[in-house]
């Protein structure tokens, strides 16, 4: 794997937040009087259990654990922190942002320490990392968060079986800062407006829910429609990323070989293994983690991470990451980035 003897922003550090009430499929079917059954469901997704927040458990709890154990991980002292980027679709408000509560519940630095949130979906961890990077490409002597963070059992309708039992709540964070010997991170993005086949209809401006119940306030999707725009775009967004790191060849593909794990936007196992078997990713280098989690929207990729960091117990070195995600809109964000575990 070709070397970089430079100093560029790196992943020190990564953090998981899941809430207590685990959910298996059974116990899912049983609570919500579904129909349908264990074998169809790990069948059709892969998703064998997720995770549901309790009624006094918030966005911000989840990101407050996720942040701390990045923290902690990185070793960075609280000053040091210039930045706090939270992909969120579920805030605990409309305002303040949800990144806000972290920085206080932190005590983040109160001067030179921005706390925003980023409203990108299943994209919003990976546009929050593209920003945390910026941050300290910036101030090379700082470093900053990038979260996501969901509580997606509100904004799930259980009478949609099709979407029902897809979605997780939980929270993973990363640590960015500069480090010797490391690769210039890469990013890509493309963005195609589809707000037909995947949307929370109601809870902005143009149409206002009635009552928290109310179905068009929750997750509305077309699974066809949903599951081809999503492996066509984390496709090209992650062709994109590859070109510009100089690992893609036009008759090879992508150079696998400079890369040791590849951690798709972790929505359902079957786009997954579509979206490897198009990339001719190798197996021993693809991250799923969906099982275990569900679709945790922008928290999937760093609690991907947090998990293989434990599954496969990583040792202390430089391991190079390749993220793609998707998200409602349709948005797409890929990464190539180093994660220096010391």
């Amino acid at each position: 794997m070709t070397k970089y003897h430079n100093i560029n922003p790196v992943i020190s550090g990564v953090g998981m937040a899941l809430p207590d009430n685990e959910m298996s499929n059974n116990a899912l079917i049983e609570r919500e009087n579904m129909f349908s059954n264990d074998e169809w469901i790990r069948e059709h997704t892969g998703i064998e259990k997720r995770f549901f927040a309790g009624n006094n458990v918030f966005t911000s709890d989840l990101a407050i654990v996720a942040a701390k154990m990045a923290l902690a991980q990185s070793g960075i002292g609280i000053q040091k922190l210039s930045a706090i980027y939270l992909g969120t679709i579920t805030p605990d408000y409309p305002s303040p942002s949800t990144a806000s509560l972290v920085h206080k519940a932190i005590n983040a630095p109160e001067e030179d320490c921005t706390a925003l949130d980023i409203s990108g979906a299943c994209a919003g961890g990976i546009a929050s990392l593209e920003l945390a990077v910026m941050k300290v490409q910036n101030n090379p002597n700082q470093a900053a968060l990038a979260i996501g963070a969901e509580t997606l059992s509100n904004r799930t309708n259980f009478n949609d079986r099709s979407t029902a039992i897809l979605f997780g709540d939980g929270a993973g964070a990363v640590v960015v800062e500069n480090k010797p010997d490391s690769h210039q991170p890469v990013f890509s993005s493309m963005v195609r407006s589809d707000p037909a086949s995947m949307s929370i209809p109601a809870g902005g401006i143009r149409e206002v829910p009635n009552g928290f119940s109310d179905p068009r306030g929750k997750i509305h999707m077309n699974g066809p429609a949903v599951k081809k725009a999503a492996i066509e775009i984390m496709c090209k967004t992650a062709i994109s990323v590859a070109k510009k790191a100089d690992i893609y060849n036009p008759r090879y593909g992508i150079n696998w070989q400079e890369v040791d794990y590849f951690i798709p936007h972790q929505s359902n196992l079957r786009i997954s293994d579509a979206l490897g078997k198009e990339l001719q990713v190798p197996k021993d280098k693809q991250i799923n983690t969906v099982t275990k989690h569900g679709n945790t929207s922008a928290a999937s990729a760093f609690l991907a991470l947090a998990q293989t960091q434990i599954d496969k117990q990583l040792r202390p070195r430089t391991y190079r990451l390749f993220f793609t995600s998707v998200g409602i809109g349709f948005v797409g964000t890929a990464a190539l980035i180093d994660f220096q575990l010391t």
